[in-house]
C-alpha cells in the first residue's frame, strides 16, 4: 500500500506548518546573507550586510503594493476576506520596514563611515526617506489598531503606497548608488538577493496568514 505523497506547495499552505515554514525561511534567509559572496566596491565582506538590507526594502516596498492591490480590490469588490488580507499584509509591510532601518544603519555604518559611527551618514536623504515613510507606515497602521472597519486598514494602505512612490520620487541620493545589485557582475550576488528577497516575501506571505487567522 502506497502512502499518498503530499506536495511542497500543499504542505506551505496547511495552516499547521505555518509556524515551521517561518521558521525554516527565516533560517535559511539568515544563511544566504552569511554566505553570500563579498564585493569589494561594497564594502568586501561588510556587503552582505547592503544585500540583507536591499533584501528587506524590497520584500517591505512589494509587499506594501500586495497590501494596496488586496485593498484597492476590496473596496471595489466589497469583500471582507479581501480587506483582512490586505490588513495582514500591511503589518508584515511594516515589519519589514522597520528592520530594514536598523540593517541599513549598520550597513551605512560599515560601508560608508569605516565602523567609525560618527552618523554622518544619516544626512543621506534616502535614509531620511527611510525614516518619514516609517512615520506615516506607523500612523496608518496605528489609526488600523483603533477602529474594527475592515474598509479604514485597505484605505490606509493604499495611502501609504501613494506616499512611499511619492517620497521615493523626490528623494535624493547622494551616498546610495542607484540600483548596486543590478549594477554588480556578479551572478551569484544577484541570486543570493533574489533568493533573500523571495524568502521574506514567502515568509511575510505565511505571517500574514497567520495574523489573518487570529484576526
Amino acid at each position: 500500500m502506497q502512502m499518498a505523497r503530499t506536495s511542497p506547495l500543499r504542505l506551505l499552505l496547511d495552516s499547521r506548518w505555518i509556524g515551521p515554514s517561518v521558521a525554516g525561511f527565516l533560517l535559511l534567509t539568515a544563511v544566504i546573507a552569511v554566505t553570500a559572496p563579498a564585493e569589494r566596491t561594497l564594502g568586501g565582506s561588510n556587503a552582505r550586510l547592503v544585500y540583507f538590507h536591499g533584501a528587506l526594502v524590497w520584500a517591505s516596498i512589494l509587499t506594501w503594493f500586495l497590501a494596496a492591490a488586496f485593498g484597492a480590490l476590496a473596496l471595489v469588490l466589497r469583500r471582507d476576506a479581501l480587506h483582512r488580507a490586505s490588513r495582514s499584509l500591511g503589518r508584515v509591510a511594516l515589519l519589514w520596514w522597520a528592520l530594514y532601518i536598523p540593517v541599513s544603519i549598520l550597513a551605512a555604518n560599515a560601508t560608508w563611515a569605516n565602523n567609525s559611527w560618527n552618523l554622518t551618514f544619516l544626512l543621506e536623504p534616502r535614509f531620511q526617506m527611510a525614516f518619514q515613510a516609517a512615520a506615516v507606515m506607523l500612523l496608518a497602521q496605528a489609526v488600523t489598531f483603533f477602529t474594527d472597519r475592515l474598509p479604514v486598514a485597505s484605505a490606509a494602505n493604499i495611502t501609504v503606497v501613494a506616499v512611499l512612490v511619492f517620497l521615493m520620487g523626490i528623494t535624493e541620493r547622494i551616498l546610495h548608488p542607484p540600483a548596486p545589485i543590478r549594477d554588480t557582475e556578479s551572478l551569484r550576488i544577484q541570486l543570493a538577493f533574489a533568493a533573500m528577497t523571495g524568502l521574506l516575501l514567502v515568509t511575510g506571505f505565511q505571517l500574514a496568514r497567520l495574523r489573518w487567522r487570529r484576526r
